[in-house]
């Protein structure tokens, strides 16, 4: 069905997944599905609190992986990929430069 594709859209391409214990989004753990036949992806969840966006690009082994929330969500990040640089560009606002793991 149309929701179980906008489903893994959301916790497998984008990454975001609300937590299990606090419900309505307030803290989201941020877990994507890297496959190097896609080398870009960008999308935006919306929330009570505001948007989550996410927007990554994948060149050879780098993924550039840029993730905006709201500052009154709590994000928890959980990569399977070598993480190279982290900047906090802003407040709840990331940049994460990743290894893409074979």
């Amino acid at each position: 069905s149309l929701g179980s594709v906008g489903e893994w859209f959301y916790s497998h391409l984008l990454g975001i997944n609300s937590d299990d214990e606090i419900v309505g989004y307030k803290q989201i753990h941020i877990k994507p599905y890297f496959d190097k036949r896609t080398s870009e992806v960008n999308g935006l969840m919306k929330t009570k609190y505001g948007d989550v966006s996410v927007r990554y690009l994948i060149n050879g082994n780098k993924i550039d992986y840029y993730l905006s929330a709201p500052r009154e969500i709590v994000c928890k990040f959980n990569f399977n990929n070598e993480i190279l640089k982290i900047e906090e560009v802003k407040e709840n606002s990331y940049h994460f430069i990743l290894k893409f793991g074979e």
